[in-house]
């Protein structure tokens, strides 16, 4: 999202398409409007005079778009805005591709007042709640002008709003192995469901089945993986090809890979297994699941997209370490270690934990068994009067 004033339209010569329709507006003249469907660019950008009268908030919506960015340009009266990223907002319309638009409610992250001149700039994760009243309404007008998506600006915004969409917040793990009460891609559904509803901004789920539920009962970013035993090899999480492929059936936001030292089950190491990955997928987001200082560093050189924490404690090589030890050392240490954001996983299982950790500088947190695995929970209170 851009907010700004038409007369520092040339702070926006670096982006072509933007900057012609700044110019383009910054030139019309003091007052004026356009001709209805004023064609820019054939197929590309296209502008449209806007009439209205300004609303309370509560007769107002989210709106987002997928296949335009929105230019609001204020010709005459105050409009206030509010914005939000699309992924933190629950659906009220079902999304319409053929109109590109869906409707949305939920809470604000920002709200604007645009004035004579003043324009902001929706990109396809800005949701925006257009036609609000300033006091009392008003006579609006304005130009709304619509940029095609291209291929490049697509992928941008889609990175862009799963960063936004889970930096600070909780991710709720919904898993249940094969052997485990709860194991159902229908209960993981709702799982999911269930801790959206609790405020969870992005889920981290198992195998293709889980998510394709998970995506029928929630609109939040998926961290997918498949855990998949190969006979001796120390490698489960998304250990070859053939889970990956797998995944991008379902094209969860985010792949996580266990990103330890040893061996993949096809004798591959980390760094021969991730490139050929990112040679066929470059536009995939990966996350590194690493059990040591050593491995966080090393991954985050090899490019991988997010690194998290997930093993600590749970390989040979990391055998007695815990996450939370000396206030989180191990997080510290690689916090100042590497250039992409951290996400903290692996027995963060209280909300003082789990507070500290974002507090720490982590992007955002996974919180898994603590929630989801009631026979994990139960034993625990069992356990205490054995």
């Amino acid at each position: 999202m851009i907010f700004d004033s038409i007369s520092n339209y040339k702070n926006y010569s670096g982006y072509p398409e933007l900057y012609k329709v700044l110019s383009f507006l910054a030139n019309l003249g003091e007052g004026k409007l356009v001709e209805p469907n004023t064609v820019l660019v054939q197929d590309r950008i296209f502008c449209n005079p806007v009439r209205f009268m300004s609303k309370p908030e509560n007769e107002c919506k989210y709106e987002a778009h997928q296949k335009y960015i929105d230019v609001h340009y204020i010709v005459k009266g105050v409009e206030g805005i509010a914005t939000a990223n699309v992924n933190s907002l629950k659906e009220d319309t079902p999304f319409d591709s053929i109109k590109d638009i869906g409707f949305y409610t939920g809470k604000e992250e920002g709200r604007y007042f645009l004035r004579k001149g003043d324009f902001m700039v929706c990109y396809p994760s800005d949701a925006h709640k257009v036609g609000m009243m300033e006091g009392k309404s008003q006579t609006i007008e304005k130009i709304v002008v619509k940029i095609k998506v291209s291929r490049i600006e697509e992928r941008e915004s889609d990175r862009e709003s799963i960063l936004k969409a889970i930096q600070g917040h909780l991710i709720v793990s919904c898993q249940a192995l094969p052997y485990e009460p709860l194991h159902s891609s229908y209960i993981m559904g709702r799982m999911a469901q269930a801790a959206k509803e609790g405020g969870a901004y992005g889920i981290r789920a198992n195998t293709k089945d889980d998510i394709m539920e998970i995506r029928s009962r929630t609109n939040l970013p998926v961290i997918g993986i498949v855990k998949r035993d190969y006979g001796n090899c120390k490698v489960y999480i998304t250990p070859t090809m053939r889970e990956i492929e797998e995944l991008m059936e379902v094209k969860p936001e985010i792949i996580a890979i266990d990103a330890t030292n040893s061996l993949r089950p096809t004798g591959q190491s980390l760094d021969e297994f991730f490139a050929e990955v990112k040679k066929k997928y470059p536009d995939q987001l990966f996350m590194a699941d690493c059990s040591t200082v050593e491995e966080a560093v090393h991954a985050d050189g090899i490019g991988f997209d997010f690194i998290g924490t997930t093993l600590v404690g749970y390989t040979e090589q990391s055998s007695g370490l815990k996450i939370e030890n000396n206030d989180f050392e191990i997080i510290r240490d690689i916090l100042k270690k590497v250039k992409h954001p951290v996400i903290a996983e692996g027995n963060i299982n209280t909300p003082e934990k789990v507070k500290r950790v974002i507090d720490l500088g982590c992007y955002s947190v996974v919180v898994g068994s603590i929630i989801t695995r009631p026979h994990l929970i139960t034993k625990a209170f069992a356990d205490v009067l054995k």
